[in-house]
């Protein structure tokens, strides 16, 4: 256990309900590397923005993400696309989807991952829930990302809902839990 990838998605969303037409779909994929050398660190972090198949951006999701279907349209990968791009990341920085340890703030990403990326990204089975995590640690349930890293006195670093920054804000938590 050298490395634990972080993982954070970002989907398409609604201030309401969505139509039964509309599936909640990932729209981009922040992903960080914790390394342990010395002591856990982020040794690498980036963000692969995918192109809705079956949803559009809402005006909800935009204010939320900042991301806009134009956006996604230009620069978003399909979603086999964006399965090669983190199997590529996985041979560049040393590790196989299918034997890494990955973590997610809570079960939301793990189930979107499993259900959309699966055939395309088999990822391992060795998931680390960071959320239950800290919950069991901290006996606090339902915090967001941001109020448990204020819990343990640390800063949440750049903009919510932006996949990158919110993997290395987990990946700074777990640092903090498994430290």
């Amino acid at each position: 256990m050298n490395n634990i990838l972080v993982l954070d998605l970002e989907s398409t969303c609604w201030d309401h309900e969505p139509s039964p037409k509309q599936p909640s779909e990932i729209i981009e994929i922040g992903w960080c590397l914790l390394h342990y050398k010395k002591n856990w660190e982020v040794t690498y972090s980036g963000s692969i923005l995918v192109k809705p198949r079956y949803s559009l951006v809402s005006e909800y999701c935009t204010r939320l993400t900042g991301h806009t279907q134009k956006n996604l349209e230009d620069f978003g990968m399909t979603i086999e696309e964006a399965a090669k791009e983190l199997t590529m990341i996985g041979e560049c920085y040393g590790f196989r989807a299918d034997r890494v340890v990955w973590s997610s703030w809570g079960m939301y990403d793990y189930r979107m991952l499993k259900s959309e990326m699966a055939q395309f990204f088999p990822l391992s089975h060795l998931h680390l829930n960071a959320k239950a995590l800290f919950s069991t640690i901290y006996r606090s349930k339902g915090l967001g990302l941001k109020s448990a890293l204020e819990r343990v006195g640390m800063e949440f670093h750049g903009l919510q809902h932006r996949g990158k920054i919110d993997a290395v804000n987990t990946a700074r938590l777990l640092i903090h839990l498994i430290g």
